[in-house]
């Protein structure tokens, strides 16, 4: 990274925050899929899919007894595996808040 003193860590950091502000949670996804972040696409597993798959029976729990607000990254949300849809597949109704 040091190499080409952040070059294209400022750019990257760049395209995610106009991707951020845009609300395109797709493509945020996609630049995390990017073969250029190996480390994220790589492990995206990990990263991602399991632990938002992990989150649902414990926000399931939580959201039963008591009136709760959630707030996760915005990577997060988006995909098959996001969780957006994993929420709407066990019967949540899933709305942003601005």
């Amino acid at each position: 990274m040091a190499k080409d003193n952040l070059v294209y860590d400022k750019a990257t950091f760049t395209k995610m925050f106009k991707i951020y502000e845009e609300e395109n949670i797709t493509a945020m996804l996609d630049m995390m899929d990017d073969e250029n972040n190996k480390t994220t696409a790589k492990h995206q597993d990990i990263l991602l899919k399991n632990r938002n798959i992990n989150w649902i029976p414990r926000i399931e729990e939580f959201a039963k007894s008591q009136p709760t607000f959630f707030g996760v990254g915005a990577g997060h949300l988006a995909g098959e595996y996001g969780v957006i849809k994993l929420l709407r597949k066990a019967g949540f109704t899933v709305s942003s808040v601005q």
